[in-house]
């Protein structure tokens, strides 16, 4: 029963840390869009578009399929502050991880 569990959130870990890998590279992408003024956007991993930022504004998810229009230092922002609750979250699924792996070789 523990291994389920412990596969289980292993499985939230592994996607946690791939959702706050992609956060850290989206703020450096804004980031570098910014000083830059210019960036390659992906659209598959061989295939890139040029784009240069006209506009000092981006469209931030915010849930629900909803998207706000922000300013890229807005945008930095709300990213930044997603990350640290990803961040928090992970540590939770760790310590949990702990948890049941002590509680399963105690059996």
């Amino acid at each position: 029963m523990a291994g389920n569990a412990l596969a289980a959130v292993d499985e939230q870990i592994a996607l946690l840390e791939a959702v706050y890998s992609q956060t850290e590279a989206t703020i450096a992408a804004l980031r570098a869009l910014k000083e830059k003024g210019e960036a390659l956007i992906p659209l598959s991993p061989d295939c890139f578009i040029p784009i240069t930022l006209k506009e000092d504004k981006a469209l931030v998810a915010v849930g629900g399929d909803v998207l706000l229009e922000k300013s890229v230092d807005e945008a930095i922002k709300i990213l930044e502050k997603r990350k640290a609750q990803i961040k928090g979250n992970l540590e939770r699924m760790k310590l949990l991880r702990r948890k049941i792996a002590e509680r399963g070789s105690n059996v």
